[in-house]
């Protein structure tokens, strides 16, 4: 039925443990990333969710124009699992581990000095920093 056109989605386990029927989704083309459309997750496998087989749908706000899409077009799915604002956030690849302490290195006047730092949300490229630093700090990555 070309009428209707949903996304048929299979995703890792770690995604589907992250994922609720219901929630907004946004689409792109791989090859076309500034074509951008909104959908709805409407199944997710089981235990996730009411679906029978092992792929998620998702399903269009407003249906696509034939000529936008067509069978077997990759597309690229973004779920904001959350949201907050007003918070500190560093890229990933600034946050050090040793020994189980999470840390990042500052700039303090003429002394670079080893700061712990508790973590919040995590993104692929950014991380919430929740304590340890401070607004203006001058972090310094590996």
């Amino acid at each position: 039925d070309t009428s209707t056109v949903q996304v048929l989605a299979s995703l890792t386990i770690t995604q589907l443990e992250e994922l609720s029927e219901g929630m907004t989704v946004m689409m792109q083309q791989t090859n076309l990333p500034d074509d951008v459309f909104y959908g709805t997750i409407t199944q997710l496998p089981e235990p996730y969710g009411t679906g029978t087989s092992e792929d998620a749908y998702i399903a269009f706000d407003t249906q696509p124009t034939a000529d936008s899409l067509r069978l077997g077009d990759r597309i690229t799915l973004t779920v904001t699992i959350e949201e907050r604002q007003g918070v500190l956030w560093l890229p990933p690849s600034a946050i050090r581990q040793f020994s189980g302490r999470n840390f990042v290195v500052i700039q303090n006047d003429s002394v670079q000095q080893r700061v712990d730092v508790r973590l919040g949300l995590e993104g692929n490229d950014r991380v919430e920093i929740l304590e340890g630093l401070e607004e203006a700090q001058t972090v310094i990555g590996p």
